[in-house]
């Protein structure tokens, strides 16, 4: 497949799941979805990261897609200013958690020709608050561990990075907006080649939409 043509197809998926987060961010949080320091901010955030990281195990092998989610850590933590232990484990979790969402949606959930327009999104509405919440307490059993102290500042540093400054609405919709872009990704803009079926057990039945 020619360079530029994959590359191509790679910004065009990414950027429609990204569209669909800020759509639907703007729906819910209209004046706080591009505010930083704010949890709505997560649509745009989140958004980025999976739709990148998504197409990363579409078109490149897993091991390299994985070292993309590597440089994506390391972009959210410069993009996040002051390096400080709280922040570094905040981000491991952070960003893990968006892979560890998207990984298991393509091994164990990933849609096939016949399932309807909202699986994706449904499933994945179901994968991020169920795995945010765990990476949340895994950050604060970690912090309460070494002995730092959950004063309300590290507490909110903590949970809004997870998205759960709301509570877990906010994940369920970013996990379904983010659904919704994969979905139409996959119908729209096809890939003519492809590596997930190496990131599914057995070989994977993956094939686009």
């Amino acid at each position: 497949m020619d360079t530029s043509r994959k590359i191509q197809q790679f910004l065009l998926r990414s950027l429609i799941p990204f569209a669909c987060c800020i759509v639907v961010g703007l729906i819910f949080f209209p004046k706080d979805i591009f505010r930083p320091h704010m949890a709505a901010f997560q649509f745009v955030d989140s958004g980025i990261v999976a739709s990148l990281f998504y197409n990363m195990m579409v078109f490149l092998k897993p091991r390299r897609a994985y070292v993309g989610l590597l440089f994506l850590y390391v972009m959210q933590l410069v993009l996040d200013g002051p390096l400080n232990p709280i922040a570094v484990l905040r981000d491991v979790c952070y960003i893990g958690g968006i892979g560890v969402a998207i990984v298991l949606f393509i091994r164990y959930f990933k849609p096939n020709l016949y399932t309807g327009y909202l699986y994706s999104a449904v499933t994945l509405a179901g994968l991020y608050p169920l795995v945010f919440i765990v990476a949340t307490e895994i950050n604060l059993v970690v912090l309460k561990t070494f002995g730092v102290p959950l004063i309300p500042y590290v507490a909110v540093m903590v949970q809004t990075s997870y998205m759960f400054a709301p509570g877990v609405l906010l994940a369920l919709l970013v996990g379904f907006a983010a659904g919704v872009g994969i979905e139409l990704s996959e119908r729209l803009v096809a890939p003519t080649e492809t590596h997930m079926a190496e990131a599914v057990p057995d070989g994977g039945n993956y094939a686009p939409n």
